[in-house]
């Protein structure tokens, strides 16, 4: 349904029509909802199975990172809110409800805290690069 961002070719009539990556986005999730706005104007996602594509990954970003568990989940609900269906938006809230529950109290106030402020962003509207420190 989607191809990786940083491996994508875009012919230049996709950008005419769909426009380009959301920023709102900023990490995470703006190369799918480019995919399926791509998809809705009637255009194809293409892969080349044979071709491969190696992309390093900054310690920053890491699966266990801070910068990665707020943006995955903030964008997560903005890709929802744009191109899924209510319910899968509230399923995915609802993941989030009970990552806290299990996190609080498991005392990880981190990763607590960094979903707190992913979702309260999502709902305040605070989308794009996060100014602030995660820490």
């Amino acid at each position: 349904d989607f191809v990786v961002g940083c491996g994508m070719l875009v012919r230049r009539d996709v950008w005419e029509t769909v426009g380009f990556f959301d920023e709102r986005f900023f990490l995470y999730y703006e190369d799918s909802d480019l995919c399926f706005r791509a998809a809705r104007a009637g255009y194809w996602c293409v892969t080349v199975p044979s071709v491969r594509l190696y992309h390093r990954v900054s310690r920053s970003t890491s699966a266990d990172s801070e910068q990665t568990l707020y943006y995955m989940r903030r964008n997560a609900l903005l890709f929802l809110q744009k191109n899924g269906s209510f319910a899968g938006r509230a399923a995915a809230l609802a993941d989030d409800v009970r990552l806290l529950c299990v996190w609080k109290g498991k005392g990880d106030t981190r990763r607590t805290r960094i979903l707190a402020m992913a979702v309260g962003d999502y709902f305040a509207r605070r989308f794009g690069r996060k100014n602030a420190p995660f820490r």
